[in-house]
């Protein structure tokens, strides 16, 4: 992972769905506001990893591709998948008109639902699958706001 001297994780909320969190150094080799999309997509997934992480999920995969597309994040928790999708955007930390999850539009959605019958068509292990979502607000070069979504939409939507 890019992000290195995690500091610490400050819990906003009992469930532990919102987190602050702050690193000595961000891993990335310029400032956010001169990163592309790439970039600050991969950051908000390191992020993203070592929050789920911390709540005992097992990172099983990472950028998972197939002929539908990319799952930022395969998980595992309490015998389950979590096909998680990660949204990043810099903000000010009390900006609240940016919500990266509002990016996880319906079409975003069918696409993962495509992605998880691919992924468990290729496995044995698993067979329930729940969708997940990420947010990062990057709110300064080693702070950022996450939000974990958990089932944050169905297959039958």
């Amino acid at each position: 992972m890019a992000v290195s001297g995690l500091v610490r994780i400050v819990p906003t909320d009992d469930d532990m769905r919102e987190i602050t969190l702050h690193c000595e150094c961000n891993g990335l080799k310029k400032p956010l506001t001169q990163c592309g999309k790439k970039q600050l997509g991969n950051y908000g997934e390191d992020l993203a990893c070592l929050f789920l992480e911390s709540k005992g999920l097992e990172i099983l995969e990472r950028n998972w591709r197939c002929s539908y597309g990319e799952v930022d994040i395969i998980a595992e928790t309490d015998g389950m998948l979590a096909l998680v999708e990660v949204k990043t955007r810099i903000a000010d930390p009390d900006d609240v008109q940016i919500n990266p999850e509002l990016a996880v539009t319906f079409r975003k959605q069918n696409r993962y639902r495509k992605l998880a019958l691919m992924y468990l068509s290729r496995q044995t292990k698993y067979d329930t699958v729940r969708f997940d979502v990420v947010s990062v607000k990057l709110t300064g070069e080693c702070d950022a706001r996450l939000r974990h979504y958990p089932c944050a939409y169905e297959w039958d939507e």
